[in-house]
Order: C-alpha cells, then structure tokens, then sequence
C-alpha cells in the first residue's frame, strides 16, 4: 500500500488556481502551528478529493494563509464551525474569500486541531477550489502521521524490538516520498496510507512506544532515504524494490536470511484453479500458455504473461493477486503450473517479499537482537541515523 504512492505522486497535477486578493498581505509560512521556529519533518496526506462541501471546524486559535505566497487572509482568536464550499468568486466557510481558490489554515499552536466531517487531524490544512470541486490536504509532521497509519495495522506484533524496526521502515519510507517528491502536492493518500487522523492514535500502546522510542530514526542508503517496506512472511528470502514495485530510486538489494529453510517449509501453500475460471478473471477467452517472470536471486515473481492463440497478456503480480485473491495467491514466491483442466499455483510466505520479514524478525527478537540488528539483516548497506527534518532532495 505505502508503495503505490511512487507511482500515483507522479501523476498528480496541481491545478488550482491563483489567488489574486489584495487583501494578502505577505507573511511566513510556519508548516504545522505557529508557535515552531524550526520546520519539522512534515508529509502531505490527500485527505478527500472531487467534494463538494465540507464541514469544516477549528477548535483554538488559527490563522487562514494564501498557500501561493503565503500571505496572511484571516485569523482567529477562538472556535469556527461552518460549511466550507466554492462559489465563483473565491472559497466561503462562513465568510467569503474573495479571490482565494485556495486556504491554507494553520493552527496558532500545538492544542488547536481541525475536524472535518468531523474527523480530527494534527497540523495544518489546505483546501483547493479545483474546477468547482474541492480538494482537501493535511500537513502532518512526521511522528504524528506514524502514529495514525501504523496505530491499527500490528495489534497483532508484540515484541518491541520488531516494533522499534517497523517505526523506523516506516518513517524512512515515509521520509522517502517527501524527499524524492518534494515540490508534490501532496506525498501520501489518506487511503493507501491508513492514515485516519488523531482519533486513530493511541489505540495500541506498544506502538506509541515504539514511535517515540525511535523517534527521528531512519535508515539511509548512501546517505539518503530510501523506498522502504515491509512482508509479513517473505520465506527466507527477500527481493528488490527495484524489481517488484519498478522504481529506480537507489535501495538496498533483496537478501536471503541464512538458517531459514525449515521456516520457509513450514510457510508452503499451493491451490489449483479451472483454466476457464483463471481465464474469465483475466478476461480472456482461454489461457493456453503462461510465462513467469521472476527475479533471479530471490525466485520472487514480478509479472506474468498469459497467451492463447490470438491475445497475448501481460500483468504485474499485484494485478495477477488482485484477481485471484490475496486469501489463495498469498506471495510472490510462487509458481504457476498448466494441468489438463486447471492450474496450479505453489508457494511459499506471504505478502510482497521485500523489505522487513515479520516472521524472521520475531524470531531474531526473541534470540535477543535489537531493532538495529534486525534491520541490518534486511537492508545491506545501510545506516541508521536521527533526522529531525528532511533533507533536501529531488524536484520533479
């Protein structure tokens, strides 16, 4: 999910349009609230999209900012609740903004928050008039955004260590997406990320705990973040991101954990599908020869080529998982074998057989290794190291 957004960052146009108010008086851009003298690391989380109206609410004091030149609109010294919406002469939300097409609300310190539909968030706000509809972006700084998007995933995980290892994956991933996209609208959506706002936080201590104990933590690779992730059971073996998610950016290499063979036996599956239903999920007529492409070291599988007499067919494996199920095609780690009525599929671990093993590093947890141990049996070549903001990186 985290590595969707590499290729979705891409594809996203900022439209909005100019704000041309007179009534914006320059000022400076504080990120999250006003009351920080230093930027933090922050990440841009596209909350909705294509809405119509809002309920928008701010609970403490706040000031409204053109975020085209960060000019001050209004501020605030209490409470607002009101409708947020677009006419033709500028955003309304209770007032009129005349000119403005975008708003840009920014807390005056670290207690006031912002509901929208009555959903709480941390940080700032930009709202977009985009051909009518309206576009809605929060600014979050970095150990608040973990704590949202990791606080439901690994109730399940209870050894800190491999939470201390999930917060820092997580961070360097989450790092990544700003530093190699700096000048995006925003890094993350809302919906590929599990970010749910404030009111998800502080449902599973050992995660707070995790964030806060590793807070700042990343992993660099010559020196820089990297796209980083995470496989529940990758069988002993872990491919590159290269390979599976197609992104270029440097990263360390897949490895092979040594010592895992019994534990890769024990994570085998293997299911067989009609050849007429296996073709009407991937809507062809009939499959009369199917080809495997797969990474040379780790075995893992990146595509696959689907052919009859007069179509060929080419999709990537998280295409080929989607329409034959996550419950059946549980990894990557697989192989796919023609029989006379059916197809076999055979394989090993689940998920998509990169970055930190789950699996493996619960084991290493309970052998005594640290979350700095574990990490570098993942991720060769690589550095842990503080960043309390981001550094500079690549424009699009």
């Amino acid at each position: 999910m985290i590595m969707k957004t590499l290729s979705f960052i891409l594809m996203a146009a900022f439209t909005a349009a100019p704000f041309t108010s007179p009534l914006c008086a320059k000022a400076a851009e504080f990120p999250t609230d006003a009351m920080q003298k230093v930027k933090p690391a922050t990440i841009k989380v596209l909350l909705q999209d294509d809405q119509d109206k809002l309920l928008l609410e701010v609970k403490g004091s706040y000031k409204v900012f053109c975020p085209h030149t960060n000019g001050i609109i209004s501020s605030n010294s209490g409470a607002k609740r009101s409708v947020l919406q677009t006419q033709k002469s500028g955003l309304f939300w209770g007032d009129s903004f005349p000119g403005a097409f975008g708003v840009r609300i920014v807390p005056n310190n670290g207690q006031t928050s912002i509901l929208v539909n009555g959903i709480q968030y941390r940080g700032c706000l930009e709202v977009y008039d985009i051909n009518g509809k309206l576009r809605v972006i929060n600014e979050v700084d970095m150990e608040n955004y973990l704590r949202s998007t990791l606080a439901t995933q690994f109730t399940d995980v209870s050894e800190s260590e491999v939470l201390n290892a999930l917060a820092i994956v997580a961070r360097t991933n989450a790092y990544f997406q700003v530093y190699k996209f700096p000048e995006a609208p925003w890094h993350v959506t809302a919906t590929e990320s599990n970010y749910q706002g404030y009111g998800a936080t502080l449902q599973y201590l050992p995660i707070e705990q995790a964030i806060e104990s590793t807070r700042h933590a990343i992993l660099t690779y010559h020196s820089e973040p990297f796209a980083a992730s995470w496989s529940e059971n990758t069988g002993g073996k872990t491919a590159s991101v290269s390979t599976i998610f197609k992104d270029n950016s440097p990263a360390p290499k897949g490895v092979a954990i040594p010592g895992m063979e019994a534990e890769r036996l024990k994570s085998s599956w293997s299911f067989q599908m009609s050849k007429q239903e296996f073709a009407s999920l991937a809507k062809l007529a009939k499959v009369s020869n199917i080809s495997v492409f797969s990474e040379k070291d780790s075995g893992k599988v990146y595509a696959v080529k689907l052919e009859n007499d007069s179509t060929t067919k080419t999709m990537d494996f998280f295409t080929l998982q989607n329409i034959v199920g996550k419950s059946k095609l549980k990894s990557n780690d697989f192989t796919m074998e023609i029989l006379d009525q059916s197809i076999k599929f055979k394989g090993f671990g689940v998920g998509n057989g990169v970055g930190l093993c789950l699996h493996t590093a619960r084991l290493m947890a309970k052998q005594g290794l640290d979350a700095k141990k574990i990490l570098s049996q993942f991720f060769n070549d690589t550095q842990v190291e503080k960043a309390r903001t981001i550094p500079q990186g690549h424009k699009i």
